[in-house]
């Protein structure tokens, strides 16, 4: 299957973090995914579009992305059917996703700079200190 043939769907409430990820999945050659903004329309969507992977932040408003995933994986119950769903958060611990049944989990970085530039700062930061 070709990059651009993939069907991604990304649940993602920050208007900024889907720019991000956005670009960066374009970087790498695959076609722009279809984004949502909470867990309900994920779970929706889901229902109505066969996605090839789905990457889901976990705190979203209306539904968080553990129990948008736990409903989609109802969903597929009997189907013989299991979209890939990665879960995207900064702050939620691994076995929580696993546990909802997320494929697997990525960390998002708190703070909004550039993950390099951000590791840059610090180590200046500390450079400084000595």
């Amino acid at each position: 299957m070709r990059k651009q043939d993939i069907s991604i769907l990304c649940a993602e409430d920050e208007p900024s973090l889907q720019h991000v990820f956005a670009s960066q999945l374009h970087a790498l050659g695959y076609k722009k995914p279809e984004f949502v903004t909470n867990g309900l329309m994920a779970v929706k969507l889901a229902k109505q579009k066969r996605f090839d992977i789905i990457f889901m932040d976990l705190r979203m408003p209306e539904l968080d992305g553990i129990s948008a995933t736990q409903r989609i994986r109802e969903g597929e119950a009997g189907t013989g059917s299991r979209v890939p769903i990665v879960g995207l958060s900064a702050y939620s611990r691994r076995q929580n996703c696993l546990e909802a049944g997320n494929a697997r989990r990525a960390r998002q970085t708190k703070n909004r700079q550039h993950p390099t530039r951000e590791k840059q700062r610090k180590a200046d930061k500390h450079s400084e200190k000595d």
